[in-house]
């Protein structure tokens, strides 16, 4: 990893360590290098690796930047996929006022209906609480998800 900085969750509940990496593969090789984020309190050994700069280039600073905006340091991780949510009243209510791993909004199609870019781990945790407030218009497969969870 090359670490970029430590932030902390919109919530002020954990600090993380931000930066880039990569996996090695079984074979020795790299994996393609991305944004990683690891909360401070789950790490339990960190080893110094001086065959590796740490830098890095001012245009991969700035995508990280805009990703910890967008995303917040605890979904760095994770995949970014479009959401379109429909909401009770109940539904936009809750939004609004639970912000605890909130996803922000990119789009209003309608005074009900939102469209998020975020990570799918961040929209199940956050939207399958919802319950009947909610419903997942697009991905398909998050909807499907969701209803065999509630089963």
């Amino acid at each position: 990893m090359s670490p970029y900085a430590i932030e902390i969750d919109r919530l002020s509940k954990y600090n993380y360590l931000v930066g880039y990496g990569s996996e090695i593969q079984a074979d020795g090789s790299l994996q393609r290098e991305r944004m990683v984020s690891f909360r401070i309190s789950n790490i339990k050994q960190l080893r110094i690796m001086n065959s590796k700069s740490g830098r890095m280039t001012k245009d991969k600073q700035k995508q990280l930047k805009q990703a910890l905006f967008t995303k917040g340091p605890q979904f760095l991780n994770g995949n970014t996929i479009e959401v379109i949510a429909k909401f009770t009243n109940k539904g936009i209510d809750r939004y609004y006022r639970h912000a605890n791993m909130r996803p922000t909004y990119t789009e209003k199609l309608d005074e009900h209906t939102f469209v998020f870019h975020c990570p799918e781990h961040q929209a199940h945790y956050y939207f399958f609480s919802f319950g009947n407030d909610v419903t997942i218009l697009s991905p398909r497969f998050l909807r499907e998800q969701f209803k065999n969870q509630y089963r």
